[in-house]
């Protein structure tokens, strides 16, 4: 399940940007041109992070078919500003799993391109928390080996490669799409009781 999500410098979200806690049932309601749409758009993106070159929904289409990338980037945004977004797991009742990442929009018109990431996976025992897997700018680590990602899909995310060491099951866990797999959205504009105030809309997001 998705328990946090942070978003900065994408879509309407600006240098403070989206920072979000999730529960298994979320409701977001606003105006419109409140957010609610760009909220779910990061999803989008978060879907795409595991597909390769091959793959018509990877993150370079997916930034494509939605206007490119100066869609995507904060308006208000300059070269100072990095776009980022990180989502944390709760991938066991002890283990996190911590996912950031900086998306390079300024590099081409139409692609995504993910220059930086960061993955890990944290046990925690009582009020101890203990990293157990760590990979950082191409270099995977478990607290007892590190060796370098071989890269064949630059600018795509490393979960979109397809050659990684399986011994680092936090690559299996993230590439096997589990936990936005069962994510689903929809989209009610008719409140069943009470009418709402003029342009209200509520959008509904399950993560399990």
């Amino acid at each position: 399940m998705i328990k946090h999500i942070k978003a900065s410098n994408l879509l309407s979200f600006g240098p403070d940007g989206l920072d979000l806690e999730l529960q298994n049932l979320n409701v977001l309601i606003g105006p419109n041109g409140s957010g609610k749409s760009n909220f779910l758009e990061i999803f989008e993106v978060l879907r795409s992070l595991p597909k390769g070159k091959e793959d018509s929904n990877n993150l370079s289409r997916v930034i494509a078919m939605s206007g490119g990338t100066t869609e995507w980037k904060w308006k208000g945004a300059n070269y100072l500003f990095d776009t980022t977004i990180e989502i944390i797991h709760k991938e066991t009742n002890s283990m996190d799993l911590i996912h950031r990442f900086i998306l390079g929009l300024d590099e081409l018109p139409f692609e995504g391109l993910v220059y930086s990431e960061f993955i890990e996976r944290i046990e925690s025992k009582g009020s101890s928390r203990k990293t157990i897997f760590l990979f950082k700018d191409n270099q995977i680590g478990d607290g007892k080996t590190s060796v370098a990602a071989k890269r064949g899909n630059p600018g795509l995310s490393i979960i979109a490669e397809r050659n990684l060491d399986f011994r680092f099951t936090t690559f299996f866990f993230l590439q096997s799409g589990s936990p936005l797999s069962r994510m689903g959205a929809r989209r009610l504009d008719a409140f069943p009781l009470n009418d709402p105030p003029t342009g209200l809309s509520q959008r509904i997001t399950r993560t399990i």
